[in-house]
C-alpha cells in the first residue's frame, strides 16, 4: 500500500494533512509513491510530530528554533516517521520550510561507537553511507569522530540501522552488502558497499552502548520488566549548535 504522488493542488491538501510536507516535496519532485503502510499515516507519525512539537516549544525559549527526527525500521530499513523539521518556534521563524534531515550539521561525538567498532575491526564511514565525508582521511584527522565533519539525519540514522542489522544477524558471502534507507515504494535498499564491521565488533559496539546512562528517572530501566533495551549515543558540537541522540534496540 503507498501513497501517490500528488499531481493536483486538492490532493496536496488533503495529503498534507496526514503526510509530512517535507516528504510531499520529495514525492511531487522525484514522481514517486510514499511508503503508506510504513507509518506516514499511523499513529508512529502523529506521535513522531507531538514529540518533536513538545519539544521544540521547551527549546525555543532557550532561542533553539529547529529540530527534526528520523525512526527507520532497522529490519526492513523503511522509513516509519520523519519530521523534517519543527512547525513551532516562539520567535516565528521561518526556518520550518528547511528539511534538516538532509541538511549537513556538526556530528557531535555521534561517530564514536564506529570508531569502536573501527578498533576492533578496519572500517571506514565512507563506506558505511556517510556521503558528507568529501576530503582525505588526514584532512580531518582524530577530530572527525568529535564532530570534525558534518553529517546529516539521515546518513546517521542509516549507519546505526546497519549497525544494527550486522549485530542482528551475519550476512557473509561476497554479496553481503550495508543497506540504504527506504522512503520510496520503488527504491531498493541493497548497496554495493562491502561491510567492514563484522557481526561481532557491531554487537559489542551496541552492547556497550546498552550501558550509557538515561537522564532522570529514565535511569531506573533495568527495575523495570516492562523497559526496553535501548543502546544510545548523544553529540554535541563545538558551541552547543547541533545536539543529537541516536538509538537502536
Amino acid at each position: 500500500m503507498a501513497l501517490p504522488a500528488p499531481r493536483r493542488k486538492g490532493l496536496f491538501n488533503s495529503l498534507s494533512k496526514a503526510v509530512p510536507l517535507h516528504l510531499l516535496h520529495q514525492a511531487i519532485s522525484t514522481q514517486s509513491q510514499l511508503l503508506c503502510d510504513s507509518g506516514f499515516v499511523t499513529s508512529l507519525q502523529r506521535a513522531a510530530n507531538e514529540i518533536v512539537t513538545r519539544h521544540a516549544r521547551a527549546l525555543g525559549l532557550q532561542g533553539i528554533h529547529n529540530a527534526a527526527a528520523l525512526l527507520v525500521d532497522n529490519r526492513s530499513f523503511e522509513v516509519l516517521a520523519y519530521v523534517g523539521n519543527a512547525e513551532w518556534s516562539v520567535a516565528n521563524e521561518s526556518g520550518f520550510a528547511v528539511d534538516i534531515v538532509h541538511r549537513p550539521r556538526s556530528s557531535g561525538s555521534i561517530l564514536k561507537p564506529f570508531l569502536f567498532a573501527a578498533m576492533l575491526q578496519a572500517d571506514f564511514l565512507r563506506h558505511l553511507g556517510m556521503t558528507t565525508i568529501t576530503r582525505p582521511p588526514e584532512d580531518y584527522g582524530l577530530t572527525l569522530i568529535l564532530g570534525g565533519a558534518e553529517a546529516t539525519v539521515w546518513d546517521m540514522t542509516g549507519m546505526y540501522a546497519n549497525l544494527a542489522d550486522l549485530a542482528r544477524h551475519p550476512r557473509s558471502g561476497p554479496t553481503a552488502t550495508y543497506r540504504r534507507l527506504k522512503i520510496l515504494q520503488h527504491e531498493d535498499i541493497s548497496t554495493d558497499r562491502l561491510p567492514e564491521i563484522g557481526p561481532g565488533a557491531a554487537w559489542l559496539t551496541l552492547n556497550a552502548l546498552l550501558e550509557v546512562a538515561r537522564p532522570g528517572e529514565k535511569g531506573h530501566w533495568r527495575n523495570f520488566t516492562n523497559s526496553h533495551k535501548i543502546a544510545w549515543k548523544t553529540g554535541t558540537s563545538f558551541g552547543h549548535r547541533d545536539a543529537w541522540v541516536m538509538s537502536d534496540n
